[in-house]
């Protein structure tokens, strides 16, 4: 198994062939790594998790495991360099609400979560715009682990996306013996 198989494979559940992070003892002193996230940044990941993908009829990022997918992640697939930029960035967002309403961002009203979120994302997109010369802002980073977290989840795969993995195969004139729909 190549370490993109052994990856993508821990990051399904199945087991890992390939430990590092925390777990492998990458936090040893001298590693550079940052300690796990404090019972306060785990609030703040969840709260902004779960309004990028709230509870509607189907769970949100929270029912579906964001917040432990992006802390795993976090602490066992950051290099110490992108743990300390994610969590500068989360404490980046968290001043800029509290700057801007007085408040941490768990603690805010949902309508100044929503408008700070809004923000973000707006900046987020400015920043990436090709030519803008911006590094990348904060939130960026943020939304795509929550995006990714959330529809390779149990709940995102079923519920969301309705995925059917092994849908047909089986049958004569299923995906895998139906004849390409072009001249090979």
């Amino acid at each position: 198994m190549t370490l993109a198989g052994a990856a993508s494979a821990g990051l399904y559940g199945v087991p890992r062939i390939v430990q590092i992070g925390h777990a492998a003892g990458r936090d040893a002193p001298g590693g550079g790594f940052e300690a796990p996230f404090s019972v306060d940044e785990k609030a703040l990941v969840a709260v902004m998790a779960e309004g990028i993908i709230p509870k509607t009829d189907t769970p949100g990022a929270i029912g579906a495991g964001v917040p432990q997918f992006i802390e795993m992640i976090f602490a066992d697939w950051f290099m110490a360099d992108e743990q300390r930029q994610f969590r500068a960035g989360l404490g980046q967002m968290n001043d800029e609400a509290r700057t801007r309403f007085g408040k941490d961002f768990v603690r805010l009203a949902a309508s100044q979560q929503l408008a700070l979120l809004t923000a973000w994302d707006a900046a987020a997109a400015k920043a990436g715009a090709p030519g803008s010369g911006a590094p990348q802002h904060p939130f960026a980073r943020f939304k795509t682990l929550t995006v990714v977290g959330y529809y390779t989840s149990q709940i995102g795969q079923d519920t969301e996306l309705q995925a059917q993995m092994d849908a047909g195969q089986d049958t004569a004139d299923g995906p895998v013996s139906m004849g390409f729909p072009f001249r090979v």
